[in-house]
């Protein structure tokens, strides 16, 4: 029989990380919600391409607010996710200290 494969770290989902992650993507979300798209809009010039410049500010802000709400959402299932992993943990460990009397 070969031995137990060491580890380095613990099993199981870590919480901070988790967290951390949610915490990112919602703040990200916020930074994209709020994209200022003014420059864009009040670019000077008559050249066709400045043209082209204005007209992607509104669109642009429109594809920034779409993800941002991405970001919150996932935010949201990661929150979710990580409550009900700790939950599952918790009760698996009980479940496992249960058998130790066996």
């Amino acid at each position: 029989m070969s031995p137990p494969l060491e580890s380095t770290r613990p099993f199981g989902i870590d919480r901070t990380e988790l967290v951390a992650l949610a915490s990112t993507w919602r703040r990200s979300g916020r930074v994209l919600a709020n994209l200022d798209v003014d420059e864009l809009e009040n670019a000077v010039g008559t050249a066709a391409s400045m043209s082209a410049v204005r007209a992607a500010a509104e669109p642009s802000q429109r594809v920034a607010i779409g993800i941002a709400n991405r970001l919150d959402v996932l935010s949201q299932i990661v929150d979710r996710f990580g409550a009900a992993a700790a939950a599952d943990d918790q009760a698996a460990g009980q479940a496992l200290r249960g058998l130790a009397d066996r």
